[in-house]
């Protein structure tokens, strides 16, 4: 089928059209000017020709959004990019055409190219692109064009020719360089704002006017029924956390702009902004070829390039992957001897009580562990679809430590602490940056780690899904006897100041068993896999148990 398009204005006016005969009440040429609470914890919205008073609030400030997001005192990791584009005059042959002339997109300048009237219009993306306004763009701002850049954009438009020969011979109509909004990762910010209750965020839409409609139904679902029917995690605001600075934002969303038309080829890791968030052995790791990825803000190693080999990605869609045979090399290790991998990224919280396990037991699927004990299980929305799935370890009666991946680090804590009993019988602490993780695996690891514990490992005395408190070397740890590789093997989880001395003790006691460093394609991309673990890439809040 063709392409079509609709005129921005008049699908706005249409929908707010409709939306006054539903009854909402629009106010323009009023600008918000703060936002408090009312003792009943109402949202207060106070505008230049005065107060509203209103039980949710959805920040779509665009160009704005931060600065709205600060008067409820969040920051909304969006800047506005600059973006050219480009009217061509009429052309005859366009005049011509009995059908609509369907859009061009390629990815090679990289451009767009659309029918506009009887003429074309072309946006190009630069890879030298430039922020507007990174420190907040001003309230008098009327949306009138910034200064063309022509020398910037000059490259662009040559071989936009090359590929269009008609345009060739068109003069330009109109030269347009406007502000759009850009996000850390491209995605629009959509959902609840961690930590403000009633205050939803709607913004980063870098294409507004093809993702409004899907967003507005989305979030709409959102607020009316308490959770979307779609899963919408990669553009929930809830997968940044405050680790998202300013600067960070920067890099990312120029970054994010400039590849906005790259192609995507699987297990591609972005640069930009980069390292964040490290653990305590980031270096030990580097310095032995770790060739790092990034998720939540957190470096973990994906694999480790042996001496003699650069440790970078080079990627491919077939096999023909840089990385491929030493990623084998690792799965090897971990199933034929032992292999050490470090994931301190895991979301991580203690949830205590004496009505902590009931609440648990509500917002899961599964049967909580017994004392000593280890279970998998799937946390659930009010709806019975899928959450999010982790371990929990029962310490005590009433004390419970859940793993998470680490993606979930926000959008979990928030469900369980939006489901928390009003009697105070519960508290959840987010203990994520407390502890860290290490893993030893393999036919061989219970060898390596009794070089490093007197505690008996043996099945009898350490069953599978049990854990105990034992000393590696002479540092404390909780070790939890499961893994993610589908062998024999143990987590060891400590807090951070422990990590380093940990992994060195580890790393020199098994030596002589042939102990290799593994990271997270070859546990997580390959070897859970094997195992038939399901984990979070393969469910989502679209299905249930």
């Amino acid at each position: 089928e063709l392409d079509g398009h609709c005129d921005p204005a008049g699908t706005t006016n249409a929908l707010a059209r409709g939306a006054r005969q539903a009854g909402a009440q629009i106010y323009r040429f009023n600008r918000v000017t703060d936002l408090s609470r009312a003792d009943g914890g109402e949202w207060v919205v106070h505008t230049e020709k005065g107060d509203i008073t209103c039980e949710v609030v959805v920040n779509a400030g665009g160009l704005w959004a931060d600065r709205v997001g600060a008067m409820a005192g969040v920051h909304v990791p969006a800047i506005a990019m600059q973006h050219h584009h480009l009217l061509f005059e009429d052309l005859p042959e366009i005049e011509a055409l009995d059908d609509e002339l369907i859009s061009l997109r390629d990815p090679d300048v990289p451009f767009y190219l659309r029918r506009e009237g009887n003429g074309l219009l072309v946006g190009p993306y630069e890879s030298d692109c430039k922020a507007w306004s990174p420190d907040g763009v001003a309230w008098d701002w009327a949306q009138q064009d910034l200064p063309a850049d022509l020398e910037r954009i000059q490259e662009y438009i040559l071989n936009l020719m090359d590929r269009v020969p008609i345009l060739q011979d068109a003069g330009l109509k109109h030269i347009c360089n406007g502000p759009i909004t850009y996000t850390p990762d491209g995605n629009q910010l959509l959902g609840p704002v961690y930590g403000v209750p009633n205050f939803y965020c709607l913004a980063g839409c870098n294409f507004g006017i093809a993702q409004a409609g899907g967003v507005g139904k989305y979030l709409a679902e959102w607020i009316v029924e308490g959770e979307p029917s779609i899963d919408l995690n990669s553009l929930d605001p809830r997968r940044f956390g405050n680790w998202t600075s300013k600067a960070y934002t920067f890099a990312k969303a120029h970054e994010a702009y400039r590849l906005q038309y790259q192609l995507s080829i699987p297990d591609t890791e972005r640069d930009a902004g980069r390292p964040v968030k490290t653990p305590p052995i980031y270096d030990l790791q580097k310095a032995q070829g770790a060739v790092f990825g990034s998720r939540y803000g957190w470096e973990r190693p994906n694999w480790f390039a042996p001496e003699g080999v650069e440790p970078f990605d080079r990627l491919s869609f077939r096999r023909g992957t840089n990385y491929f045979e030493h990623v084998g090399r690792e799965c090897l290790a971990a199933r034929d001897g032992v292999a050490v991998y470090e994931n301190s990224a895991f979301a991580k919280y203690l949830v205590s009580g004496s009505g902590s396990a009931p609440f648990l037991d509500r917002l899961t699927c599964g049967r909580l562990p017994k004392l000593g004990r280890v279970g998998y299980n799937l946390m659930l929305t009010p709806k019975g679809f899928v959450s999010d799935d982790m371990t929990m370890t029962r310490l005590d009666e009433d004390s419970f430590y859940v793993v998470a991946p680490a993606a979930s680090e926000l959008l979990l804590l928030q469900h369980m602490e939006d489901h928390l009993p009003p009697d105070g019988s519960v508290t959840v602490e987010n203990v994520t940056n407390r502890y860290g993780v290490l893993a030893v695996v393999g036919p061989q690891s219970r060898a390596l780690l009794s070089r490093l514990t007197d505690t008996d490992l043996s099945s009898e005395h350490f069953s599978y899904l049990s854990w105990q408190d034992i000393h590696v070397g002479g540092a404390p740890a909780r070790a939890l006897r499961l893994n993610f590789v589908g062998e024999l093997g143990w987590e060891l989880h400590h807090e951070m100041i422990y990590q380093r001395s940990i992994y060195q003790q580890i790393m020199e006691a098994g030596q002589e068993l042939g102990l290799v460093n593994c990271g997270m394609r070859a546990v997580l991309g390959s070897m859970r896999l094997e195992k038939g673990y399901v984990l979070a890439p393969d469910i989502c809040g679209e299905e249930t148990p």
